[in-house]
């Protein structure tokens, strides 16, 4: 007889013991890697949000919120979403509950919270170095961005915030790229920009859109 140290479940044979694989082994495997670590801090996060004890790794292991917090972690790690802890607490100020969070609506949510919070300055700095990334991968100059970024990467990098709307809907070169997109394409990113949104935002900050237009202008992007 051979017994499951995770489950407590014996198995007859020992070829049923190797293949044996429980769910509370599967969480314990997972809690060993990068994205159990990134679960278990949001999580605890989650709670201090909340004003609760952080828990221990075991009592996390048997909660109900688990696989929404290993969803989360994963959608973490996917969306590659920079701040997790002002996502737990954007969603906590909506008291949103933890198994929507991967929702589209949820990470919405947090976008246009991100496009407020975090200073202009900073969005325009990351915008411009995920340029430089793209570019010198192609051994391109900057004002080619547009021209080596393919939909899909370029798609990819506006939901991950890492080119912000400040900038891109002030370049008539992203304009001119999106005519050339799918209907589809053109959705995902509309549903990402907010079109209407953004035109009083740049309406009631006039002296940053100058900033920006320049910032444009000398980089011919």
């Amino acid at each position: 007889m051979f017994k499951c140290d995770y489950c407590n479940t014996v198995l007859k044979t020992e070829r049923g013991y190797m293949e044996h694989h429980c769910e509370q082994m599967r969480r314990t495997e997972f809690m060993r890697t990068r994205e159990g670590h990134l679960a278990f801090q949001s999580y605890n996060t989650w709670m201090r949000a909340q004003g609760k004890r952080e828990q221990t790794a075991q009592i996390f292991l048997t909660s109900m919120y688990f696989l929404p917090f290993e969803r989360f972690a994963r959608f973490l790690t996917e969306a590659k979403v920079t701040s997790y802890r002002g996502f737990v607490g954007l969603m906590v100020k909506k008291e949103i509950d933890p198994k929507y969070w991967t929702d589209h609506r949820a990470y919405s949510m947090f976008i246009e919270y991100h496009d407020t919070v975090v200073p202009v300055e900073e969005q325009i700095k990351l915008t411009i170095n995920a340029m430089l990334k793209v570019v010198d991968r192609e051994n391109k100059n900057i004002s080619e961005f547009f021209d080596v970024v393919d939909n899909s990467e370029l798609i990819s990098l506006i939901q991950r915030r890492e080119l912000t709307p400040w900038l891109l809907l002030r370049s008539q070169k992203f304009i001119n790229k999106m005519r050339y997109m799918t209907e589809e394409q053109r959705l995902i990113i509309a549903q990402m920009i907010r079109a209407p949104l953004w035109a009083i935002k740049f309406k009631n900050n006039p002296n940053i859109v100058d900033d920006i237009n320049e910032i444009i202008f000398d980089l011919e992007i």
